[in-house]
C-alpha cells in the first residue's frame, strides 16, 4: 500500500464538485431513456445518489459510456476519507464497482471486447493487488501480467487490443511520455517529451497523443502527435496557447 498518496483534486484537472456532477448528470440523462422519461425535456438529472443515499462521495474525476450504453465514473476523496471508487451508472440504478481504492482512478478506455480498463495511482482494487491499472471483465477484477512503468494519466486501446498509456514514465532511466502494453511486457513510445494527459485510437488504429508536449528534436511544444507507427509527426501546426500550454482531452467524432 502506498504510504502516501497524492490528492485526488490535481490542481490542473480541479473542478467543483457540483460542476462535475451536473456534467455527470448531463450524460447521463442522455445515455438513460428510463430516467428522461420523468423529467421536463432539457432539465438536468440529478443522479449522484442512489436508493441508500450518496454514491458519488467527492468529486468525479473521469466519466465514460460504455458500448452497451452504461455509464461509469470514477473519483473519491483522500485515502483518510474513504478512498476512490468506480461506479456503474444504469436506468436501474447505481452500481459499486470498487470503492476505497488506496489512490485515483484517472482513466478509462474500453477494449474491444467490452472490458473496462481502469487507470492512474492505486496499488489495489477490488481486493485484488494491481499496479496502476486493472481490468473489469463485468463481474471481477484482473491484474494486467506486465508491471506499469509508473502512474497512468491516460488510456487508449487499438483495435488489436494494445493497450497504450500515457504519463511521464522511465524505462531503465530513459523518459518516455506514452508507452505500450502487447505480449504481457510494456515497452516506450520513444521521441515525445512532456506529460501526456490524453490518448484517443481512430478506426484505423492510428494513436494520438495531446497533453504538454513536444518532440525529443525540437523545443516548441505543439502538444499535440501522431504516432506513425515508428516516430511521432505534429498534427498540423499544433496547438498552443500562451494561457493554457496544455490539452487536456482528446477524442474522436462518429465521422472521425
Amino acid at each position: 500500500m502506498h504510504t502516501e498518496c497524492p490528492s485526488l483534486y490535481p490542481e490542473s484537472r480541479s473542478f467543483p464538485t457540483r460542476m462535475r456532477l451536473l456534467l455527470f448528470a448531463l450524460v447521463a440523462f442522455a445515455a438513460t431513456g428510463t430516467a428522461a422519461q420523468s423529467q421536463t425535456e432539457g432539465q438536468f438529472l440529478d443522479i449522484s445518489s442512489g436508493p441508500l443515499g450518496p454514491v458519488l462521495d467527492g468529486a468525479v474525476t473521469e466519466l465514460v459510456t460504455a458500448p452497451d450504453g452504461a455509464v461509469y465514473a470514477a473519483g473519491g476523496n483522500s485515502i483518510f476519507l474513504g478512498g476512490g471508487y468506480v461506479a456503474r451508472w444504469t436506468s436501474s440504478g447505481w452500481e459499486q464497482i470498487a470503492e476505497h481504492i488506496p489512490g485515483q482512478v484517472r482513466t478509462f478506455a474500453f477494449a474491444p471486447d467490452g472490458d473496462l480498463y481502469v487507470a492512474g495511482n492505486f496499488d489495489e482494487i477490488g481486493g485484488v493487488e494491481v499496479n496502476n491499472i486493472a481490468r473489469w471483465n463485468g463481474s471481477s477484477w484482473w491484474r494486467l501480467r506486465g508491471s506499469a512503468p509508473g502512474y497512468i494519466d491516460a488510456l487508449a486501446i487499438g483495435p488489436d487490443e494494445t493497450i497504450y498509456a500515457g504519463g511521464s514514465f522511465n524505462f531503465d532511466s530513459q523518459a518516455a511520455s506514452v508507452a505500450a502494453f502487447r505480449d504481457n511486457a510494456w515497452s516506450p513510445l520513444e521521441g515525445l517529451s512532456g506529460s501526456t494527459d490524453a490518448l484517443a485510437v481512430s478506426e484505423g488504429g492510428d494513436l494520438y497523443a495531446s497533453g504538454h508536449l513536444r518532440l525529443l528534436s525540437s523545443n516548441t511544444y505543439l502538444n499535440t502527435y501522431r504516432w506513425t507507427g515508428t516516430e511521432w509527426m505534429s498534427v498540423g501546426e499544433g496547438l498552443t496557447s500562451l494561457s493554457s500550454p496544455h490539452v487536456y482531452d482528446l477524442v474522436f467524432a462518429p465521422d472521425g
